[in-house]
């Protein structure tokens, strides 16, 4: 009798873990929408007697960093336009330095932070072009909660923020919360603005054909400041699939308003920007 020995073979599939692409909301920018010059302000927690309250007042730091927001690079296409709607798990938003100076203020013993819950979220969201993140564009209705240690320290204050053409906009004006310090009816009001240089810097130029001295030269002009590598490519006509550099690459923040490159009498060559790096 024969025996036949069957192999079986087992193949086991390893899920590879997504890659995410991120951006940090950092810059140098940053204000308050009221004009008051406080980018927090908590009119009656700090009871100097009875009855009489020293504002709690934080001014808007700068440098600042906020947080990030993060998505699945796996959504994203290399060519052409996407565009991805914003969620709060995407959003991981740092309020720690503006909680810790009011816990300083009070000379309350703890680390401070704040729980930033987004809901009710409308607007084109992300929009990437080539796989690179051109712009931000949203509002939200948001839920602060400021912390104490991890904990939450008051009852959620309510209010909105939107983004637009890289400026976060944050109004928080909620009725008064209880803290469960012991403190009753306290009112907050944060109203940061934040430019965010991660999403500025992608604005690329825009080019113009430019006559001087019967020579022509073509502008490279910069709406709005950026840290992107860019290089000008000139090609006979636009059948021809090969470009070729002309000068060297540039960063647009270190370019001033208009850069020229002169090309004489050689006007029919048709030029391009490309970006060399994020």
């Amino acid at each position: 009798m024969k025996r036949f020995i069957s192999t079986i073979t087992i193949l086991l599939g390893f899920a590879m873990p997504a890659q995410s692409g991120t951006i940090a909301l950092v810059g140098d920018d940053a204000g308050e929408a009221s004009g008051d010059g406080w980018a927090l302000l908590i009119p009656n927690l700090k009871a100097s007697s009875p009855g009489v309250y020293v504002p709690v007042q934080v001014a808007p730091f700068e440098p600042f960093d906020i947080g990030t927001i993060t998505w699945n690079d796996g959504d994203v296409s290399s060519s052409g336009a996407v565009q991805l709607a914003v969620t709060d798990e995407m959003c991981s938003f740092n309020f720690a330095p503006y909680v810790e100076e009011v816990v300083r203020q009070l000379a309350v013993i703890g680390q401070g932070g704040a729980d930033v819950v987004l809901s009710n979220i409308a607007g084109p969201g992300l929009s990437f072009q080539d796989g690179v993140l051109e712009s931000i564009d949203f509002t939200a209705d948001v839920s602060w909660t400021p912390t104490l240690n991890g904990f939450p320290s008051a009852e959620p204050y309510n209010g909105t923020v939107s983004c637009a053409q890289g400026v976060f906009t944050w109004d928080l004006s909620d009725a008064p919360k209880n803290w469960f310090i012991g403190a009753n009816d306290v009112d907050l009001i944060f109203d940061l603005t934040a430019v965010v240089k991660g999403l500025a810097r992608r604005v690329g130029p825009t080019l113009a054909l430019q006559e001087i001295g019967g020579s022509y030269s073509v502008g490279l002009n910069f709406a709005l400041p950026s840290t992107s590598s860019f290089c000008l490519e000139s090609s006979p006509n636009l059948k021809t699939p090969t470009w070729t550099q002309v000068g060297s690459s540039f960063a647009g923040e270190s370019a001033p308003g208009s850069i020229s490159v002169d090309f004489g009498t050689a006007t029919s060559l048709f030029y391009r920007v490309r970006r060399v790096s994020p």
